[in-house]
């Protein structure tokens, strides 16, 4: 069939088996679009189509599970740059539940340099004005994945703090905030999430009651200390001294 048969019927058969969406039809689905995905002539055209029906909203439920199979095995091991953007598209596209979240996670737990690549396209799209509306809560998710968290303070992780620190309340990131604030974290750990925050006074307040709550006072006056040490103005350099 894929050799043979005309796309647009190669089409009518995945979308149509993916809406009977029963386990053999999705099955079905899967293993022709699986195929379709890999063809040696043909399989970039399908990779594209694979882009293009990810960002849609109105995907029937089968339909998009079929594309988060594929996208999360198939393309995952043979083509993980491409199966990292049409995951994220998925997962920024689902009107309800997570099964393309939890894909793309999975995707970045197992390979560090499709976390890199993620961190990095968020960084660039969530101050972006064709941002995903949930691209945040994405970020969010991958930050409250305890295997990941760590690997959120990088530069491009902490471009995403940033945003978030910019364009949500507190009630929204401190969950996923508090494992970096804890007595355990490190110093430059807390110096870059409290440089992250800029001079905003509710989010250097919000970051300070995080590590109240996470730990003993001393601990809570440790990232007091640091705040205000971000906060202060730094003294002018001196003017060298020339010679007359």
């Amino acid at each position: 069939m894929t050799g043979t048969e005309p796309e647009g019927v190669l089409r009518q058969r995945v979308e149509g088996w993916a809406e009977l969406d029963t386990t053999g039809s999705l099955t079905a689905a899967t293993a022709l679009l699986d195929r379709l995905v890999q063809h040696p002539l043909n399989g970039a055209a399908w990779r594209r189509w694979v882009y293009d029906r990810a960002g849609v909203r109105t995907l029937t439920p089968g339909l998009r599970q079929v594309l988060t199979r594929v996208c999360a095995t198939t393309m995952a091991t043979r083509y993980p740059r491409s199966a990292l953007i049409r995951l994220h598209r998925l997962a920024a596209s689902e009107p309800e539940g997570q099964e393309a979240t939890r894909a793309l996670l999975d995707h970045v737990r197992d390979d560090a340099q499709a976390l890199h690549h993620l961190l990095h396209r968020l960084s660039r799209r969530l101050d972006a004005p064709d941002r995903y509306p949930s691209d945040l809560d994405l970020f969010l998710a991958v930050a409250a994945d305890r295997s990941l968290l760590a690997r959120t303070v990088t530069a491009n992780g902490l471009s995403c703090w940033r945003s978030v620190f910019r364009r949500a309340e507190p009630e929204r990131w401190r969950p996923a905030a508090a494992p970096l604030l804890g007595p355990e974290a490190a110093a430059d750990t807390l110096r870059s999430l409290i440089g992250a925050a800029g001079r905003n006074h509710a989010t250097l307040n919000a970051l300070y009651l995080t590590a109240v709550e996470a730990g003993p006072p001393a601990h809570a006056d440790r990232v007091l200390r640091l705040i205000c040490e971000a906060r202060s103005p730094r003294p002018p350099r001196p003017k060298e001294e020339t010679a007359p």
